[in-house]
């Protein structure tokens, strides 16, 4: 093909059998090396300036070598599997993030490429949001997205976040209501002991201590010892979740590492745990490695399963629906730390008992061990238990 220079640099023509046609040729250099860009078929002298406008501007943002036309889906994939790699998302973080961008995401922007992904029809869709889910709910599939498009800006696959302190309203939807009353948590409980079997009973027993419900299906025997006073200490290390239910090796974040001191009545349940569960391994005659030893467990035609870790949500259910009080693992933990603060104790201490403090204080917390472990317990157990 023989292309003429005509007045303007980088631009050309050719003929054709259907007329005139214009060329785009430029040179650019990425890393040091050099490399061209063309683009033929233009049918007009302006189409022929647009297109070098375009790519002058992809050069003065040095961004030749990366793709701008990546569309949300393609680009969720690169961000999850990166966030995977790195150890910033674990098996449980990778299953939820992956379900909010499924059913809140996806189906709107997913197939949108990034740069069309507009602020007026996102703040629009955003309030039709608001009608179907709570507050919080949008809350969370808002922050992802944001947290998505900051990536690619940061990659060059984005110029701008056009979602960046977005206004979000309130929703039509009333929020979960977590505050539960001292009558009502006793109310429950009481319900739950009279309802359930003992070992039952006590799995839910060790949630009224701010234990996630993976933390209670991740206790081992080798997580459990005993103080002076007979009293159960819990070193919480690891997790079990309906994804990882098998045990992820290692809790929700690193900051989840600690020490969890029971009361007098939940040591005595959590023996009783143990024993069903050596009972359970027994009948089943099975050994079972020490890293995988978990408390939670079953047996059904002689045969041995962990139980999965929805199993204290079903509990949760049975009991609500029979007292007329809903009641979650969550709600309890929320319970827990309210109440706790309400009796006294120290606020960084309940932090270290939840294990949500940063990774610093953990650090600090793991020399420490019991001791606060032990005031946030007693505190606990003597305005509400």
């Amino acid at each position: 093909m023989k292309y003429t220079k005509t007045k303007y640099p980088n631009i050309f023509t050719y003929e054709t059998q259907k007329g005139l046609r214009y060329h785009v040729r430029r040179g650019y250099f990425v890393n040091g090396d050099k490399k061209e860009f063309n683009k033929s078929g233009l049918r007009s002298l302006k189409d022929a300036q647009r297109i070098l406008r375009d790519i002058e501007e992809r050069i003065y943002h040095d961004e030749m070598d990366v793709n701008l036309e990546l569309t949300l889906n393609e680009y969720w994939e690169i961000y999850s599997a990166k966030k995977e790699k790195t150890g910033q998302w674990n098996d449980t973080s990778i299953y939820t993030n992956a379900g909010i961008y499924r059913t809140m995401i996806k189906e709107k922007w997913g197939n949108l490429p990034l740069k069309k992904i507009n602020r007026n029809d996102y703040e629009e869709h955003l309030a039709e949001m608001l009608g179907q889910y709570r507050r919080n709910s949008v809350l969370t599939s808002n922050r992802l997205l944001n947290s998505i498009l900051n990536d690619a800006v940061k990659n060059g696959n984005l110029r701008q976040n056009k979602l960046s302190g977005i206004y979000l309203g309130e929703s039509e939807l009333e929020p979960l209501n977590k505050e539960l009353k001292i009558d009502d948590f006793q109310t429950w409980i009481k319900t739950a002991e009279e309802l359930l079997s003992t070992t039952h009973f006590a799995f839910v027993y060790l949630t009224i201590f701010g234990l996630r419900r993976g933390e209670v299906c991740g206790i081992r025997f080798m997580d459990v010892t005993f103080d002076s006073n007979n009293r159960a200490v819990l070193n919480i290390r690891d997790s079990r979740s309906n994804r990882t239910k098998d045990g992820a090796g290692r809790t929700k974040t690193e900051s989840s590492v600690r020490y969890v001191v029971l009361n007098d009545r939940g040591s005595e349940l959590l023996l009783q745990i143990m024993e069903t569960a050596k009972q359970v391994k027994k009948k089943a005659d099975v050994i079972v490695e020490q890293e995988k030893d978990y408390l939670s467990i079953r047996i059904k035609n002689n045969k041995y399963y962990l139980e999965r870790p929805a199993f204290l949500n079903k509990i949760f259910k049975r009991v609500s629906e029979e007292c007329g009080i809903y009641i979650t693992p969550h709600i309890m933990r929320h319970f827990f730390t309210t109440q706790s603060l309400i009796a006294g104790a120290r606020p960084e201490d309940v932090m270290h008992f939840l294990g949500h403090a940063s990774l610093q204080t953990t650090k600090q917390y793991t020399h420490i061990k019991e001791e606060r472990a032990h005031n946030v317990t007693d505190l606990f157990d003597k305005k509400v238990l």
